[in-house]
């Protein structure tokens, strides 16, 4: 809608008139600007052009030319334009008003005239004044002469002085137009004469041009701009509305039973029209409605949607695998966002809701279910899957696991961790050799396994670390070369070669073992 400038008053001012006030108002989308803190410049010129910019201030909404102004007071009788541009804080310029220009009048006064008195002439009094002094000039020269006997003609005398001026003759042929004279002062105004009968009409002539706004009767019509209230059925064909403020009910006529687009967007950006709603209509269990725009849609509450449709818009999506798959507005996807919960309830007809069954979605990331007395979690923050009930192993109860299972992490059976340490050197003490010195922990039982050793009797030979020794002592005996005897593993996991049937400490005879025991 183009910007409009009003004025509130009289558009006219006298010369030397400095308490005129010109009072105006902005306009944009039919609505009264406040220019409160604004810089407001008048723009003023003539038919010659442009004259000069003055600074002007508002009182609100209205914007005051005071004619006190030093400019204003310097214009002579004419009609003038006018233009108003509006500077906000961030340096944007508004200019009032779009279309032409907005006039004013500079009227004269009295002091630009000069009057003289001139006396009354007439044809008839410069007659009688010239009659007046030919008949005095006779009578004297009459007088001087004193009357004797007639004599005989004398010769023709002197031309006489020329008589009295006769008639008018006829007008004779026209002589050559002389030059113009300058155009002289004009006089004062005189009286208005009587109004005369009115003529006959005449033909209609043809249509000129629009001219000014003349006086509306507001109450009669509907205007461009400001607040109306207009009543009655009123058809419209291709309006274009920038904003509808407010309505208590729109419809839409239905032709068929077919899908009908109830509201469509012109996307003057591509040069197409785009509907992005549906309605079907005429069947006998209730009509339908879709939505959709050809790409994405998204429906929310709250600022919800409008932050995920500006995130997207801006390249802001999460793209990642475990976010949000949308990169652009071309995708055809739905999208139900709000900040609190997301309903669903089916099942529902007229009348109160049904409330079973209806599922909820939490902002915290919980599915709920109703149960006729309050809800419960089907999924919590924690799930990442949702299984059928009688495929999955459950925390209590008997229950018969088939098939080959493979576990990552500590797992623990009948309170024993299921876990391999995998086989372990033992540090053998200075001077002990050995083929195997080695030991593991594999499901809660340790494994020790030592061939060809050779140590002295009654020797600690290994310490097993803490983890790995057992409740008790554990005693395993030893034949080799015709000889026998024990190895010795102690609660404190000292291993030791602890006798042998020759006497001294055979150190020279090398023995094995094997053993295993549980930890706990």
């Amino acid at each position: 809608m183009s910007k409009l400038l009003k004025r509130l008053n009289d558009n006219q001012n006298k010369v030397a008139d400095t308490n005129g006030i010109m009072k105006l108002q902005a306009w944009d989308y039919g609505v009264a600007q406040d220019l409160t803190n604004k810089q407001i410049t008048a723009t003023v010129a003539n038919a010659s052009g442009f004259l000069f910019d003055i600074d002007l201030v508002s009182n609100g909404t209205e914007i005051d030319l005071d004619f006190k102004d030093s400019q204003l007071q310097k214009l002579t009788p004419d009609t003038y334009f006018l233009e108003i541009k509006v500077t906000d804080k961030d340096g944007d310029v508004s200019v009032f008003p779009t279309e032409g220009y907005a006039t004013f009048t500079i009227n004269k006064n009295l002091h630009a005239t000069e009057g003289a008195l001139v006396p009354q002439i007439t044809f008839d009094t410069v007659l009688a004044d010239v009659k007046k002094a030919m008949d005095d000039k006779v009578a004297d020269y009459t007088s001087t002469i004193a009357k004797g006997d007639k004599g005989d003609t004398g010769p023709q005398g002197p031309q006489g002085i020329q008589g009295i001026q006769g008639p008018k003759g006829d007008k004779g042929d026209a002589g050559a137009t002389g030059p113009q004279g300058f155009t002289g002062k004009t006089g004062p105004q005189g009286p208005k004469g009587d109004k005369g009968d009115t003529g006959p009409k005449g033909d209609k002539g043809d249509t000129g041009p629009a001219g000014k706004d003349g006086v509306v009767d507001y109450s009669m019509t509907v205007n461009t701009t400001g607040d109306q209230s207009a009543t009655g059925t009123k058809s419209f064909t291709d309006v274009n509305v920038s904003h509808i403020l407010e309505a208590n009910t729109l419809y839409k006529r239905v032709p068929s039973a077919g899908a009908t687009p109830f509201l469509e967007m012109n996307d003057t950006n591509k040069g197409t029209k785009q509907a992005i709603g549906h309605y079907y209509s005429a069947f006998t269990h209730g009509s339908g409605v879709t939505l959709g725009a050809g790409g994405l849609t998204i429906v929310g509450g709250g600022e919800s949607a409008k932050g995920l449709g500006d995130a997207i818009n801006n390249g802001l999506a999460d793209t990642s695998a475990s976010g949000l798959p949308i990169s652009d507005h071309g995708n055809e996807h739905t999208i139900i966002a709000s900040d609190g919960y997301i309903y669903f309830m089916p099942g529902q007809q007229a009348g109160y809701p049904t409330l079973a069954p209806a599922f909820r979605l939490s902002s915290s990331g919980y599915l709920d279910k109703y149960t006729g007395s309050g809800w419960t979690p089907l999924i919590t923050p924690t799930s990442t899957l949702l299984a059928q009930d009688s495929q999955v192993v459950h925390n209590t109860g008997n229950e018969t696991v088939a098939g080959n299972k493979t576990f990552s992490g500590n797992t623990t059976i009948g309170g024993t961790l299921m876990n391999d340490s995998g086989w372990k050197n033992m540090s053998l003490a200075s001077g002990v050799k050995a083929t195997v010195a080695r030991y593991r922990l594999l499901n809660g039982v340790v494994y020790i396994q030592v061939l060809d050793v050779t140590a002295d009797v009654g020797k600690v030979f290994a310490t097993l670390p803490a983890g790995y020794r057992p409740q008790h002592w554990i005693w395993e005996s030893w034949f080799a070369a015709n000889k026998s005897g024990n190895f010795l593993i102690g609660n404190n996991g000292e291993v030791s070669r602890a006798s042998s049937t020759t006497s001294g400490t055979d150190s020279g005879t090398k023995a094995s073992f094997e053993v295993s025991y549980p930890i706990d």
